[in-house]
């Protein structure tokens, strides 16, 4: 789905407080960031969509080609408890 700009709506992500990530060891040090957010605090909403990518907001741009590190993919997982639910999921497959 596009926007007829440069990006592109995202299936599935889930919301949380940028504070939040930056429990992640290392996170000044290689975590992408959408252009677009621009400063950002503890308290403002960014997302992570299923690709491990953090955006500011439900687009993704397509500018972003990095993969996320195991370590990175771990902390969503175990820390963050990001999941794609599974009635979404199963949609994904019809």
């Amino acid at each position: 789905m596009s926007d007829g700009t440069n990006a592109d709506l995202s299936f599935y992500c889930k919301a949380y407080r940028f504070g939040e990530l930056k429990r992640f060891r290392g996170f000044d040090a290689g975590l992408v960031v959408d252009d677009d957010a621009g400063s950002l605090g503890d308290d403002d909403v960014v997302f992570v969509h299923p690709n491990f990518c953090v955006t500011h907001s439900v687009f993704l741009p397509r500018r972003i080609e990095r993969t996320a590190s195991p370590e990175w993919i771990e902390f969503c997982k175990q820390e963050l408890k990001f999941e794609i639910p599974a009635d979404i999921a199963a949609t994904m497959h019809e």
